[in-house]
């Protein structure tokens, strides 16, 4: 039979059975001991919408400690639901996904429309274990990771910036930024959004550190998308031009093409004329002839241009050379 308590109570009973309120009925619990599963159902209630809540409402408190010695506590819980235990007598189950508690989101009802309904809404949040987000993480904050730990994407998740398509990256102490935009489809800019001033940015991999001696640094590998069969990718490396009128934002052009399948450099994207000033190939110079001995990479010869002399040199055949006529003859050498 259920029990009744009365609708103003501080008693500390134990409950083994189904216990009913009263509608609009107060219970101050001082530690009950509830043994069966506890189910709250609730008819309609007429109340106005706000922050006070009308289903479950835990009062705040204040705990004071009389015991613990001066120091630091490592943690404190204010209130604890303890972890459940999924078992079966006989057979094995697996289950996919458990809850220890699940919340569902609330629902529009009769003449009310939900820009957001949130199931679970918090001042804070602080997950000790793994977090896992089977849908979108909306966030008008910032995202932290604390030391030693990651932010991990799967299944082809990803992350989106909502007003600017602009996504940061910030040490712990705000000293040092990251900031990275998408202004178009499939476009990675390093910055913000173009402005009146943008920054500089610079692209760098990974180096050794001071102190370890003579220790090579790591190869940076750019690569070029693969291709099948006879098709080439190019990788192709832009820089703006300068023939716009002022307050216009110029074009980019290619100032250098690496061919895909051929593995040819190409510069610059069309002919210069002959009175320019610049869109050369600006190769290294020496004061002299050349009397070192060059790395050798196979299949390809280093070139230099002597100042003194006027000259060209390559380098072939263990020696340098330079391009000579011999008398009476219509060709250049290298000799």
């Amino acid at each position: 039979m259920p029990y009744y308590p009365p609708e103003a109570s501080t008693s500390s009973p134990t409950f083994n059975g189904t216990v009913t309120f009263p509608d609009a009925s107060t219970w101050t619990a001082s530690g009950p001991t509830i043994k069966s599963p506890v189910a709250i159902t609730q008819t309609a209630i007429a109340a106005a919408f706000g922050t006070t809540g009308v289903s479950i409402i835990a009062g705040a408190y204040t705990q004071t400690d009389s015991t613990t010695a001066a120091g630091t506590v490592a943690t404190a819980y204010g209130s604890l639901i303890g972890a459940n235990t999924f078992a079966t007598a006989v057979n094995a189950v697996t289950i996919t996904n458990g809850y220890n508690v699940y919340v569902k989101a609330p629902v529009q009802g009769a003449n009310v429309t939900g820009t957001n309904l949130w199931a679970l809404g918090a001042d804070s949040l602080n997950v000790n274990g793994i977090g896992n987000f089977t849908g979108s993480i909306t966030s008008s904050g910032n995202i932290f990771a604390g030391t030693g730990s990651s932010l991990g994407f799967v299944n082809q998740s990803k992350i989106a910036s909502i007003t600017d398509a602009v996504i940061r990256f910030q040490n712990s102490g705000g000293t040092q930024t990251f900031t990275m935009s998408f202004p178009a489809v499939s476009m990675l800019q390093l910055g913000a959004l173009d402005a009146a001033a943008p920054s500089a940015q610079t692209l760098q991999a990974q180096s050794v550190v001071a102190g370890n001696g003579n220790t090579a640094g790591a190869t940076f590998t750019i690569a070029g998308s693969k291709s099948n069969g006879s098709g080439g990718g190019d990788v192709v490396f832009q820089t703006t031009l300068s023939s716009a009128s002022s307050g216009v934002q110029n074009t980019l052009a290619a100032a250098m093409t690496l061919k895909g399948g051929a593995q040819s450099v190409v510069l610059n994207s069309a002919a210069i004329a002959t009175n320019a000033t610049d869109g050369f190939l600006y190769i290294t110079t020496c004061a002299g002839t050349p009397t070192g001995t060059p790395t050798t990479f196979t299949g390809r010869v280093p070139i230099i241009f002597d100042t003194t002399n006027s000259q060209f040199w390559i380098y072939t055949g263990g020696a340098w050379k330079q391009a000579k006529t011999p008398a009476g003859a219509a060709l250049v050498t290298w000799q």
